[in-house]
């Protein structure tokens, strides 16, 4: 959904931002088939860290994966920190009801970021592409391996390519 935000941003708000940055995205949500595996429902602490493991199987790529147990700790976390199941499904409707944003991509004048994991099991790597082509002068980064998450592995070379990315705009 950040993805999607960012987009809207740079179309409608680009005199607001220096650049922007989307990463595992796509210009419109394509499968309702999918949204079922989103929806969240209520659960005890224990059921959401338990559940949260799986989950990031799911979604997250094969390489770059935490360890079990530091996806429990992170699931405790999150959860601590106030899990409510009617906000992920509020925001799974507000995905599924949004309309495409190609024809407004292909206007964008902003320098822009597109980063995208081979392993995405829920956006493919072409969505992130096609974001990408649509925005003229956009730069795209697949970054092998990584799926629809970000672990504690890959958040430091997602840092790197953006950090690049702006350094490259403030300096040149």
């Amino acid at each position: 959904m950040g993805g999607g935000i960012a987009q809207i941003l740079a179309i409608h708000h680009a005199h607001r931002l220096l650049s922007a940055t989307m990463v595992m995205t796509s210009s419109h949500f394509r499968s309702l088939t999918r949204l079922d595996d989103l929806l969240a429902y209520p659960q005890t602490r224990i059921e959401f860290q338990q559940s949260w493991v799986p989950a990031n199987h799911q979604w997250g790529g094969p390489q770059d994966r935490d360890d079990d147990d530091g996806l429990r700790t992170q699931a405790a976390m999150a959860g601590d920190q106030g899990y409510d199941p009617q906000s992920v499904n509020r925001q799974c409707l507000a995905i599924a009801c949004s309309t495409s944003r190609e024809s407004g991509l292909k206007t964008v004048e902003l320098p822009c970021h597109v980063i995208h994991g081979t392993n995405d099991g829920l956006l493919p790597l072409e969505d992130g592409q096609a974001v990408a082509e649509l925005i003229p002068n956009a730069r795209f980064t697949p970054i092998e391996g990584m799926g629809h998450a970000i672990s504690g592995k890959l958040a430091p070379v997602i840092v790197e390519h953006v950090d690049r990315f702006i350094a490259e705009r403030t300096t040149g």
